[in-house]
């Protein structure tokens, strides 16, 4: 995947908008924020998430290099 794992944790800190993105991916992305907001020491495993989730689905792989 050509996303870093440091874009996509700025990804989940952030309140980018997401509206390019499919409706799963900005599902995803939207959950780990609030997931992210409510316990911020669960960024390196919410970014693993999103990370995993890119590698299992092409789209989500191909939105996320628009970062």
């Amino acid at each position: 995947m050509a996303v870093s794992k440091a874009k996509l944790q700025q990804l989940l800190q952030s309140d980018q908008d997401l509206s390019h993105m499919s409706l799963a991916t900005r599902i995803v992305v939207g959950r780990l924020r609030i997931e992210v907001q409510n316990s911020p020491r669960a960024l390196g495993a919410k970014t693993d998430e999103l990370y995993a989730f890119a590698a299992e689905n092409e789209y989500a792989a191909s939105e996320l290099t628009t970062i």
